[in-house]
């Protein structure tokens, strides 16, 4: 497919704000003087801090007490702007990353709408080089971002957490080229569970990276005697804290687990003597206490949504629902929700509205490893179908693939794909179709109609004509002479829609190669069997229907029927409209 528009604006998932939005502070959280002072002085020795250590060390915790503190105005300043002598702002945004955002566009795009938090204006030559229909070269992503962010109107922190989840090598290699020449107004902090593949020797003999590890994350026996006077009805003897120190070696993440696993009134140090073995039986152990000490609603509600990266109510019940029948009382969502935020249970908040959360990393992967022993893998499955069919029912697919995915259901995925296929048309997301693609296998493809169908957009995104029309008959093949390899995923009610986008696709070939009657007729067929919603395949036929009319020498009544056309619409900007205009625009011209 041919003549794209460009859209300047970021299109991501409604789950952006998720993403955005920085883990809050608990409210027994321990002053940590001494790392916040090594977080200000970072600000002016490099271009980049890097929190790294194991899962439970408070590393998120720490970054966003940090942002917290500059924000009420006990900051540490950059210098100031050389051309003025002014010493600028300081903003902070977030970005939570996960695997889904391993791919180099989808990781950009998000890049620039958490810089878009700060500077609403900012980054468009970047956008319209994400939003071109063609594969972008690093090269000028790296020039034009580059020059961007160094032309904020001020001065900006960015927050990449969990970024040990970024998986291949496309976004690493892209911010270690950029980091070569990092603009001077943005100071990146990344968090991470382990190193980052850059070359950090460089960047530490070069002076660019402040480090703080696992052994600076670490609670002091000054600092672990603080959060358990806090959390604790009774102050704990020396000899009791002096064995917390050398069991858990101020692991963060391990004394929360201490106190939750305590029952009221118990004998602290008595049950303390439990407490010994490898980290792993420590925190096996600790989980085991806490979840005997739930109800059965919370013990269920803490199970079933392990599967989930961020939940909300609606999307909790919705889960949950699969226990209808069964003998246990019904869970009270909201109810549960709140009571895990109340007790800090391992939840963060993840808007100012407090709708959507988030487990603790490491507390989720211990109560999904809990879930699949205790009901099996069979019920998982059920969990995460269940998921995928709220996120699909909201139409966020790449939140409902990635539960396909877990429980390789790819028929389902498939499903996904194609009802998402419209709106990723509609809007010229190549990468999109690109990444969808890529999460199937090849043989998968070759016997799906739709998923062929795709790989032949994709290909005629890039002006790859012939190999899009080559990849035609092979679906027309499957359609007409039938494959009992072909999955039976075709809605009947679909088949007319697929069945238009051919046609469309015909007509693009016909008139290239010379048969503009061919290339008419076909144009036609495409525009009776396409519903109005398709705007931009829509849009492609009508072009070649106004092209095919000009070449046979009826430019005129094209002409007219464009221009009547495009007077009627009444959304005037989207892609059918915007190839109406093209058509005569092209009729004008000759």
């Amino acid at each position: 497919m041919c003549y794209n528009s460009v859209g300047m604006h970021v299109q991501v998932s409604p789950l952006l704000f998720t993403k955005l939005n920085r883990p809050s502070v608990p409210s027994d959280w321990v002053d940590r003087s001494r790392l916040i002072e090594q977080l200000n002085r970072s600000l002016q020795q490099g271009p980049l801090t890097l929190v790294c250590a194991s899962a439970g060390f408070g590393k998120s915790t720490l970054v966003s007490s940090w942002l917290d503190s500059l924000a009420v105005g006990r900051r540490v300043l950059p210098p100031p702007d050389s051309r003025s002598g002014v010493t600028p702002p300081l903003q902070a945004a977030w970005l939570s990353l996960d695997e889904g955002d391993s791919d180099l566009v989808v990781f950009l795009n998000y890049f620039v709408a958490a810089i878009h938090t700060l500077f609403p204006d900012s980054c468009t030559d970047t956008l319209a080089l994400l939003r071109s229909p063609n594969l972008i070269a690093q090269a000028p992503l790296l020039v034009t971002l580059g020059n961007e962010l160094q032309r904020l109107p001020g001065r900006a922190i960015l927050v990449l957490d969990d970024y040990y989840t970024i998986r291949g090598q496309a976004v690493h290699d892209f911010l270690s080229e950029l980091l070569r020449h990092w603009p001077q107004r943005v100071h990146l902090v990344l968090i991470s569970r382990s190193n980052p593949p850059w070359p950090l020797a460089s960047l530490r003999a070069k002076g660019q990276v402040v480090e703080i590890r696992t052994r600076d994350l670490r609670f002091t026996p000054e600092e672990t005697a603080t959060f358990l006077d806090r959390t604790l009805a009774a102050p704990l003897s020396r000899s009791a804290l002096a064995f917390l120190d050398q069991q858990l070696e101020g692991w963060i993440a391990g004394l929360r687990l201490v106190i939750l696993s305590l029952g009221a009134g118990a004998d602290v140090e008595s049950e303390l003597v439990d407490l010994a073995g490898a980290p792993v039986e420590i925190t096996d152990y600790l989980v085991d206490e806490v979840m005997a000490g739930q109800t059965p609603a919370i013990l269920r509600f803490l199970l079933a949504t392990s599967i989930l990266d961020r939940f909300c109510a609606a999307l909790c019940k919705h889960v949950l629902a699969a226990d209808a029948g069964s003998d246990d009382p019904p869970c009270d969502v909201r109810a549960c929700i709140q009571w895990l935020e109340s007790n800090n249970l391992f939840v963060t908040s993840l808007d100012n509205d407090r709708q959507w959360y988030r487990y603790h990393h490491l507390f989720q992967e211990l109560l999904q490893r809990r879930l699949l022993d205790e009901v099996g893998r069979e019920r998982v499955t059920e969990l995460h179908r269940r998921a995928a069919s709220w996120f699909a029912g909201q139409g966020l697919i790449d939140e409902a693939l990635r539960h396909t995915l877990v429980i390789g259901d790819l028929d389902v995925a498939a499903q996904l794909m194609v009802s998402g296929l419209c709106d990723v048309l509609n809007r010229e997301d190549r990468a999109t179709l690109d990444r969808w693609l890529r999460l199937a296998s090849e043989e998968f493809i070759q016997h799906h109609p739709w998923l062929l169908l795709m790989k032949a957009v994709v290909l005629g995104f890039s002006w790859q004509l012939v190999a899009t029309w080559k990849m035609l008959g092979q679906i027309e093949a499957l359609l007409d002479e039938g494959d009992e390899r072909t999955p039976s995923l075709i809605d009947p009610h679909d088949l007319p829609v697929l069945r238009g986008v051919i046609a469309t696709l015909r007509g693009q070939e016909a008139y290239h190669c010379g048969q503009a009657d061919r290339a008419i007729a076909c144009s036609e067929e495409a525009l009776a069997l396409l519903p109005r919603r398709w705007s931009y395949v829509r849009g492609i036929a009508v072009l070649y229907w106004g092209l095919g009319m000009q070449a046979t020498g009826r430019g005129d009544i094209a002409q007219r029927t464009l221009i009547e056309e495009y007077e009627e619409l009444l959304e005037k900007t989207d892609a059918y409209a915007l190839r109406l205009l093209f058509a005569a625009c092209f009729n004008a011209i000759e």
